[in-house]
């Protein structure tokens, strides 16, 4: 498994190595608040890390675990909310993750199984298809 992670700088065509990951996998990523956020593990003990470009530096951010296992997931980014489609059963879920305050929410779902499903959104909509 590597660990090594990087840096890519679109307008002059360059990666530079930064801080290697902490953990093995990193099974759920966002941003927010200019922070990448990175949930990881070892033996499947998650760790919730916080990395900070300005220092170069990975943090553990809070011991706040998803109420699943991260694995087969989509997510979208509205606001200060990530919204994370959950499917490893074949019968999603929704839920909703304030990163600000730590805090999951299960959110109601409409539908069937599906696996590997569309799920995006435009502005503060959220659109399912497919799988």
């Amino acid at each position: 498994v590597q660990t090594d992670f990087w840096a890519y700088n679109p307008s002059i065509n360059q990666w530079t190595a930064k801080k290697k990951l902490p953990g093995n996998v990193s099974r759920f990523m966002y941003s927010v608040n200019g922070l990448g956020h990175v949930y990881s593990d070892v033996n499947f003990n998650y760790k919730h890390y916080a990395y900070n470009q300005s220092v170069d530096e990975w943090q553990i951010f809070d011991e706040v675990i998803p109420p699943y296992v991260i694995d087969l997931n989509s997510y979208v980014k509205i606001d200060n909310s990530i919204y994370v489609l959950q499917y490893n059963s074949g019968v999603p879920e929704l839920f909703e993750f304030k990163p600000l305050v730590a805090t999951w929410d299960r959110l109601p779902y409409r539908g069937g199984k599906r696996f590997l499903p569309v799920f995006f959104n435009v502005g503060n909509m959220i659109y399912l298809g497919s799988g």
